[in-house]
């Protein structure tokens, strides 16, 4: 087991040990928090700042790939509105030569209008008429292409009546048994009979390679590192252009950001990281029907690296910062845990009599003020040891006298009992009686150490009383006890009720020619011993009444009789609390009472057992 000056040091050290603590969780990490913060904040800010530049640059793009777009479908309306071409295709006794005159005849108008611009070659305009012939601005060689008729975009055209249809992953032009997957964006429109609107005349097909939309996109790139592609609202990669990730890894990042507008967000892809921001082109959006997504993918490691740096001058900060707390704990703890220590030495050292130490007391701060307050503490503690030892002398000085004393009773007792010999002796039976009941009283008062007796041992002492008192009345007071059955054995105060029965006859029946009486009830009300004694005297005066109740009124004999009644309430409020105590009153039949509210207490006897 460790000493008492051991646990005293382990303590300490644990004080010191909880200072540090508190150093770190109030400044070191509060501190380290607010850095943590500020780099991630700047390194949010730095890629949404890339990432608004980036989409700047894009939106340069879009005007590009809109106006492709909306060429296209420009295309549809110089086909869907030329006379010429309707009239030809409603002629069912045209040839086909005939007819592919005349398509050829628009799209060279369509050429002379400068529709095309720079993507004369790249655009393939395809058109099937009611006879499923093909006619085309480019060589179809004698394929079969009917294949695209069968595509879901294709059918809707057939059903939108002259309305386009645009498709995103149109099959490419391949003769036999179909075409390249998902490598064209094209639309289809129906040309109807502007006589009969429910003929259709063919069905227009204009279609543009996915790799024309990609090479819009790389043209505003910022480095060849970086990869741009484009994918549907449901996440299906369309393009990608060269040098780009492998297409899954394109297609889960479509998939994870597809349903968002905009935005920016770092991923991390074969141990590398990029800066990957998208949009929405919201034009083609109106035009198709369709959202076509863009995403750019950043080089995100150069600009990590440049983080990194950064996260290493903080780190390095916090490690200072560090040192700096860990002087500081030091200096704290010479400050307050070493004066503490020499204070519990001090304290654990100290005896009474000793002139207490306070090595600290110059100290200005809270540690002075406790080393002060130890030091008074200590000079109290020695004053009241003085005090204490007077005190027992002067009550031993006491004890001695109450023993001298004791036998000032038994010369009492001795010469009462010469007294009642010499009634007995003169048959004065009446003095006789007088008293034993004397004697019983001073008994009473005198032999018993307890102060509680049973309520039957006083109301034998008011019985005594009582008599002694008649010898002046004439035995013309009547006493008369009513007490529920058991409540005799119950404990109750010594004298409590002399003083009351003492106060009915100096004022209820002092001067009275009529019979008098007083009656001692008892019973059990809300858990308490509740004992009356009454008289049928003339009752409380108002003074008296107030006196007993509220401390005032005249001063004189009503004020003696008060003040015996009010130290009994007080003695049975200190030995059981304020729900006990007397109350004094006027009865309606007349004359006064005085009622006792008393704790049922068992005897000891009866609780042993």
């Amino acid at each position: 087991m460790p000493d008492a000056g051991l646990r005293r040091r382990l303590h300490f050290s644990r004080l010191s040990v909880r200072i540090f603590i508190s150093i770190l969780v109030l400044l070191i990490v509060p501190f380290s928090v607010m850095l943590w913060y500020v780099k991630t904040d700047m390194e949010a800010m730095l890629r949404d700042e890339i990432s608004l530049k980036i989409s700047q640059n894009l939106a340069k793009g879009e005007n590009e790939i809109s106006q492709l777009f909306r060429r296209m479908a420009n295309i549809s309306n110089v086909f869907f509105r030329d006379p010429e071409t309707i009239e030809v295709f409603r002629d069912q006794s045209a040839t086909y030569y005939e007819r592919d005159v005349v398509f050829n005849k628009v799209i060279r108008d369509i050429s002379m209008q400068n529709l095309y611009e720079y993507i004369m070659d790249d655009v393939r305009i395809t058109f099937f008429d009611d006879r499923n012939q093909a006619h085309a601005s480019w060589s179809l060689n004698y394929g079969d292409y009917s294949y695209l008729l069968a595509q879901d975009w294709v059918r809707r055209s057939l059903d939108a009546n002259g309305f386009v249809a645009w498709s995103m992953t149109a099959l490419g032009y391949q003769s036999g048994e179909g075409g390249t997957e998902g490598s064209q964006i094209a639309l289809a429109r129906s040309i109807m009979d502007d006589e009969r609107t429910d003929r259709r005349l063919g069905t227009l097909l204009i279609s543009i390679d996915q790799q024309q939309i990609c090479r819009i996109l790389e043209t505003y790139k910022y480095s060849d590192s970086d990869s741009v592609f484009a994918s549907t609202a449901d996440g299906e990669v369309l393009f990608y252009g060269k040098g780009a990730l492998p297409e899954k890894a394109l297609g889960d990042i479509a998939g994870r950001y597809g349903a968002q507008d905009h935005g920016n967000a770092s991923v991390t892809i074969a141990g590398r990281r990029y800066l990957v921001s998208f949009y929405t082109i919201q034009r083609m959006s109106l035009m198709s029907r369709e959202a076509l997504k863009i995403f750019y993918l950043t080089d995100y490691q150069r600009l990590s690296l440049q983080i990194g740096a950064l996260v290493t001058k903080i780190n390095a900060l916090i490690i200072f910062f560090v040192a700096i707390c860990l002087l500081i704990t030091l200096f704290v703890t010479k400050r307050i845990a070493d004066p503490m220590r020499a204070l519990a030495r001090n304290m654990a050292a100290f005896k009474v009599g000793d002139a207490p130490a306070a090595p600290e007391a110059g100290r200005s701060d809270e540690i002075g003020d406790i080393h002060r307050a130890y030091a008074a503490m200590a000079n109290d503690i020695n004053g009241l040891f003085v005090s204490l030892k007077k005190e027992q002398a002067a009550r031993e000085k006491y004890y001695y006298e109450s023993l001298k004393s004791k036998m000032n009773p038994h010369f009492l007792f001795n010469t009462l009992t010469s007294i009642r010999w010499m009634a007995i002796i003169r048959k004065a039976d009446n003095i006789r009686e007088s008293i034993d009941s004397l004697a019983s009283i001073l008994k009473y008062s005198m032999t018993s150490d307890s102060e509680t007796v049973e309520l039957a041992r006083e109301l034998e002492v008011i019985k005594d009383y009582c008599q002694i008192q008649n010898m002046r009345f004439g035995n013309s007071i009547e006493l008369v006890v009513d007490l529920a059955p058991g409540l005799e054995r119950r404990e109750v105060i010594k004298f409590i009720l002399q003083p009351t029965v003492e106060n009915c006859f100096k004022h209820a029946f002092n001067g009275s020619e009529k019979r008098g009486e007083i009656r001692i009830s008892g019973a059990v009300a809300d858990g308490k011993l509740v004992i009356g004694v009454c008289d049928n005297g003339p009752g409380f005066s108002p003074d008296a009444l107030a006196l007993l109740g509220a401390g005032g009124g005249p001063r004189g004999a009503e004020e003696k009789a008060g003040l015996g009644l009010r130290i009994v309430d007080e003695r049975i409020r200190t030995a059981y609390g304020d729900g006990y105590g007397i109350r004094a009153l006027n009865l309606e039949r007349g004359g006064a009472c005085v009622e006792y509210r008393l704790p049922l207490i068992e005897p000891a006897g009866e609780e042993a057992r």
